[in-house]
């Protein structure tokens, strides 16, 4: 049998084997000219949308910051701290003053160690 083969071979004219490598080197070619580079594209394509949608879920976790942080800066800036109202406090109140420091110091988690209302000593340093 495989002596057939080898007749069967050695019968093709040189004009048909031509035919036939030329025919095998046009599919090769047809498959590396056209077939390859759309593989390829579509590779390309393929990692593009992976780095989109990467991208893509990053701006959804930064766009509440993104957002709180512009209207942070297109608030108008005041470099000066808001003064309250300022009234005297009649010499009755004075006394009582003590405890209002005391009172603040304990809401804010503190103790207060001393305190002085001795008016005399606002008018010396």
């Amino acid at each position: 049998m495989a002596e057939t083969d080898k007749e069967k071979l050695n019968k093709l004219s040189p004009v048909s084997l031509g035919l036939i490598i030329g025919s095998a080197v046009l599919i090769i070619a047809f498959i590396l000219g056209i077939l390859y580079p759309q593989y390829r594209r579509i590779n390309r394509i393929k990692d593009d949308r992976v780095n989109k949608t990467i991208r893509l879920e990053e701006q959804k976790r930064l766009f509440p910051i993104y957002a709180q942080a512009e209207v942070l800066a297109a608030g108008k800036f005041e470099p000066v701290l808001p003064m309250p109202e300022r009234h005297p406090i009649s010499r009755n109140e004075v006394v009582g003053l003590s405890g209002v420091f005391n009172r603040i110091a304990l809401e804010a988690g503190m103790v207060l160690a001393e305190n002085s209302l001795d008016i005399d000593t606002f008018a010396q340093d």
